[in-house]
């Protein structure tokens, strides 16, 4: 091998170390860890060499569309051209065909800090918003109810886990009438345990279970009357429902065929983005179409964060399940 070629080699080589210490120097910088802190040598090793490896074969393809370059054209700028277009016609095949929506704040902005994607990364959406704005944060938990003993412990694990999607202050009012006074909290954490992606572990629930008790319990247990009173009007409200709605279901509109595949097209790739809908069936047929409550489900599904539904999505998918469920 001669001296040429020794020179071609080593300018990818040289191209990629000097890459790579400039990957770090910006990580130090900007506050990103290319690794775990807690990572073993080996871990550490593996990632630099998996980088220094990552910046070698893209300087050899960049080489390669030079020497292909040489075959096309005496110039390079042909090479280069080439290089370049599949380089942007990649990188956007990547960005518009990726599925599902994007990470997003909760007022729908992107992540574009180190400090919001360790937010988003410790506590979910509504953390980013915590670490961008601390003195909302503050009020928030100086609202929640002190507690002492064994509970005060778990107060840190529920704030990150159940203040992930949304505040509990937002909330409160719901829980406190609609589980804690029918002795239901351990049902509203396990259902929110079972969501997909939750992060909670059953150990995790079983300590939210008893900071919750500690700190709802009783204020759930005055606002007990209220409940009733609020189940009453929920009856009231059913009893006065149309006669037409024989065995708790609503009769389907009628749905064009468009409208009707449409439909389904939403409900397939909205709805079983998380879970397949055969593994809820029985529940939603008992618990949602044979009480009327189908609107209310496909609400519920939209206001998820980054469910991606829109409300001519929920229209759509209420419409079908509708006409599917409701005969």
């Amino acid at each position: 091998m001669d001296n040429s070629k020794n020179k071609l080699l080593a300018v990818p080589l040289i191209g990629a170390v000097f890459f790579l210490v400039l990957f770090f120097l910006v990580s130090l910088v900007t506050g990103y860890k290319p690794y775990a802190e807690a990572a073993s040598y080996l871990s550490v090793f593996k990632t630099i060499f998996g980088w220094l490896g990552l910046f070698a074969f893209a300087s050899f393809v960049i080489i390669a569309f030079a020497r292909m370059s040489q075959l096309i054209t005496s110039g390079w700028f042909l090479g280069i051209l080439i290089g370049g277009a599949l380089t942007v016609g990649g990188s956007a095949i990547f960005l518009f065909t990726a599925a599902g929506p994007r990470t997003t704040t909760v007022d729908g902005k992107s992540i574009r800090s180190v400090k919001q994607l360790q937010a988003f990364l410790d506590g979910g959406t509504a953390a980013i918003d915590a670490a961008e704005n601390p003195d909302a944060q503050k009020e928030e938990e100086s609202s929640a109810p002190k507690v002492t003993g064994e509970a005060a412990q778990y107060e840190a694990l529920f704030n990150k886990k159940c203040n992930a999607c949304h505040t509990f202050k937002s909330v409160t009012s719901k829980f406190t009438t609609k589980y804690v006074a029918q002795d239901k909290i351990d049902d509203a954490i396990e259902m929110m345990r079972t969501m997909p992606n939750s992060g909670i572990s059953k150990k995790d629930a079983e300590q939210i279970s008893i900071y919750l008790k500690a700190a709802y319990g009783k204020k759930g247990a005055a606002e007990a009357p209220a409940a009733t009173g609020a189940a009453s009007t929920d009856s009231t409200a059913a009893a006065a429902a149309p006669a037409d709605q024989a065995g708790g279901t609503a009769a389907a509109p009628a749905l064009s065929p468009e409208d009707l595949k449409e439909g389904e097209a939403a409900f397939t790739k909205k709805c079983n983005s998380c879970h397949t809908f055969l593994s809820v069936t029985n529940n939603f047929k008992t618990k949602y179409v044979s009480q009327n409550k189908i609107e209310d489900v496909v609400e519920m599904m939209r206001k998820m964060p980054n469910s991606g539904i829109t409300k001519k999505d929920s229209e759509k998918i209420t419409g079908y399940l509708k006409a599917t469920y409701s005969k």
